[in-house]
């Protein structure tokens, strides 16, 4: 993996997170360029330099490989396993491999967090006991049922309803629903594991995986309000009886039909398709039913080789909801919860449009080479112009949002730019109205993507935020986003610093990476900034200055606006030098080059 990728892309959200206060950092199991993470020393750079992190880098289990040389590269705790053990660093200690001034620093990052986060002062008290576990979870089962019964309705993303199929209407439940496939029922192997039998999918798997008490199956509450609305349920819930599944689904007024697929850690996919014969389930159902609504509970993209049957009225992608499954399932179809969930990757309708394949041979230490660089998931569809089936960030909902009135301004700022960790103050805040224009209440996730000058060689558009709004029928509200000099920001390798690009960009706020609403352009000029000899950042100054705006992208539920200024920011000269390689996205300042009178006649002008 190239450098500009490393930081642009995979350790750009654990900046994020460090910058919103995450407490402590894991190191995984995995070689990043022939060094296993837990023992590399440019991994701690951009941690403990770059980043101005101070807490502590705990190892995945049986992650340090080489105890000595993570204990060495700043590794300050080790989770469990044989590499790494207490009876070892003491023998470091006295040999002199591992210095005293080196284990205190570790003592000192392990106990940060529990200080930064009041853990001393107030906090409730543990009990560890395994023999009490199960009397925690039923004293906490209320609360903890409720909220994950409204994560997993919220979260439920609506890819397809045709003629507003869902809500299920109460004069249809009045006659025959069919509910079919495994994915429907009750895990027959129990709550134990997931792995093995038929049965809904709820969860993932792995350490992070927990064993509820019970699990709501979506068969159970679905049949009951049918039963209670007057109609009657017809199941089939073997997926491989495709007969039986035809039986059931003729004559239905609805034929929900589930399919599902499962993964996690220790548990990893071979292929992009359903489980069990999941898509030969579907086009037999389909093919007899003409309101077909197929109903998914998969972890990630699937190829859909049926989703434009002329029968499937609507497709669900309920993802992995939890123990509340059932209900929460049972809430959207029904209607009491207006889906409100954005796709946070792209469904390609042939799995060649993808960049990368799934490795499914077992080897030791297969080599992923990370070939489309910042390109990953959107960004590579937008580049190459593929038209995806269902594309980031997209989800409908049973009402309709328009987009108008967007502003963009941005402030006077002087100050570091340097790898952005402390670097939070907004230089570009941008707005816009977003209205309830439908019949029933909802949320709308909206979001913002930057485009950057062009010859930056960044994507063709980039994920900078998104806000979730719940609004009432006719009501409006002011989403607004806020970017940070780092957000307007390119890794740039022959420098190694965050540098802010000269030339035009436009921000678009969005409903989805392909459904831009609208938009607004903002140019940044390099102006000279005298510094002190001995400092050694580089001041970014951003101002404002009326400029044209462009017009926005429209379609039938969005509305723009061309009344409001864009804004010209201004920044300091890079020092860097162009890079030799014309290939996109590999780093180095294409504007670089350009001499300081230039830049200040460009801002004059």
């Amino acid at each position: 993996m190239d450098d500009r990728t490393l930081h642009e892309v995979y350790a750009w959200p654990f900046m994020r997170a460090i910058r919103d206060g995450a407490g402590s950092i894991m190191c995984s199991f995995n070689m990043l360029n022939g060094v296993y993470t837990c023992q590399d020393p440019y991994l701690v750079h951009i941690l403990r330099n770059e980043w101005g992190y101070h807490g502590p880098i705990i190892t995945d289990w049986n992650a340090a490989t080489w105890a000595l040389g993570a204990a060495n590269t700043n590794t300050d705790m080790s989770m469990p396993g044989a590499s790494w053990n207490l009876n070892m660093i003491q023998d470091y200690v006295n040999q002199s491999l591992v210095n005293n001034t080196r284990l205190q620093e570790m003592v000192v990052r392990v106990l940060t967090p529990y200080f930064l986060l009041g853990q001393d002062r107030d906090f409730p008290s543990m009990n560890t006991s395994l023999r009490s576990f199960p009397a925690i979870l039923r004293n906490m089962s209320t609360l903890h049922n409720d909220i994950i019964r409204q994560v997993g309705a919220a979260s439920s993303v609506l890819l397809r309803n045709v003629k507003s199929a869902l809500p299920l209407k109460p004069a249809l439940l009045r006659g025959k629903v069919a509910i079919i496939g495994s994915d429907a029922a009750y895990p027959s192997a129990g709550l134990a594991t997931w792995r093995t039998g038929p049965g809904t999918t709820y969860i993932g798997t792995g350490s992070g995986r927990c064993s509820p008490t019970y699990v709501v199956p979506p068969v159970t509450p679905i049949t009951t309000r049918v039963i209670a609305a007057g109609g009657t349920v017809a199941t089939s819930l073997v997926d491989f009886d495709l007969a039986a599944a035809r039986t059931a689904a003729r004559g239905a007024s609805y034929a929900i039909v589930f399919a599902n697929c499962r993964s996690g850690e220790g548990w990893d996919r071979t292929n992009m398709t359903l489980y069990n014969e999941g898509d030969a389930l579907i086009q037999a159902v389909a093919g007899v039913n003409n309101n077909t609504i197929v109903v998914l509970h998969i972890v990630s993209a699937v190829l859909m080789p049926w989703y434009n049957h002329p029968n499937i009225t609507a497709i669900l992608l309920a993802g992995v909801p939890g123990q509340e499954t059932g209900n929460s399932l049972s809430d959207v179809l029904f209607g009491d919860v207006n889906p409100s969930g954005k796709l946070v990757y792209t469904i390609a309708t042939n799995d060649t449009h993808y960049p990368a394949g799934i490795i499914s041979v077992q080897v030791p230490l297969p080599q992923c080479n990370y070939t489309e660089k910042l390109l990953v998931d959107y960004r590579w569809f937008d580049y190459h112009n593929i038209t995806p089936l269902y594309e980031f960030g997209f989800g409908l909902s049973y009402t309709t949002f328009v987009y108008s009135n967007m502003s963009l301004v941005s402030t006077l700022y002087a100050g570091p730019l340097g790898a952005g960790i402390g670097n939070n103050i907004s230089v570009v805040q941008a707005s816009a109205t977003i209205r309830n224009s439908g019949s029933v209440a909802g949320a709308e996730v909206v979001q913002a993507y930057l485009a950057f000058p062009p010859e930056v060689r960044e994507p063709v558009r980039v994920l900078r935020g998104f806000d979730k709004v719940f609004l009432n029928v006719s009501k409006s509200a002011l989403v607004r986003f806020s970017l940070s000099a780092i957000d307007l920001s390119f890794w740039d390798t022959v420098t190694a610093q965050w540098i802010v690009p000269e030339g035009q960009f436009t921000l678009w706020i969005a409903a989805s990476s392909r459904d831009l609403r609208l938009s607004r352009t903002f140019t940044v000029t390099i102006l000279p900034v005298t510094t002190s000899a001995t400092s050694d950042i580089t001041p970014f100054i951003m101002t404002t200055s009326p400029a044209p705006a462009t017009s926005a992208m429209t379609d039938t539920t969005s509305t723009s606006s061309s009344s409001s200024p864009s804004s010209t920011a201004t920044a300091t000269p890079s020092t860097s030098s162009l890079t030799s390689t014309t290939s996109p996205f590999s780093g180095g300042n294409p504007k670089a080059s350009m001499s300081t009178s230039l830049m200040v006649m460009a801002c004059l002008t």
